[in-house]
């Protein structure tokens, strides 16, 4: 899992956020950049939040969502 981790990009939506401890992390400002990245990698996303997952759905940037419940 970890040579996993460390060679597979990640992406963080945050507007105060600068740095991490993983590598290969890319900062994300904004759904317009989201809406602009021509990469496959990022426009598979996992793991974000509601409020988030909403936005981006609402901004139409979602065309398939896959929900884990957990009971």
């Amino acid at each position: 899992m970890g040579r996993f981790i460390e060679q597979t990009p990640h992406y963080v939506l945050s507007s105060t956020v600068t740095s991490a401890l993983w590598p290969k992390t890319s900062f994300v400002r904004g759904l317009e950049e989201i809406a602009a990245s021509s990469s496959s990698a990022a426009r598979t996303l996992s793991r974000w939040g509601a409020r988030t997952t909403a936005s981006l759905v609402d901004a139409g940037l979602v065309d398939e969502l896959r929900l884990i419940v957990y009971r």
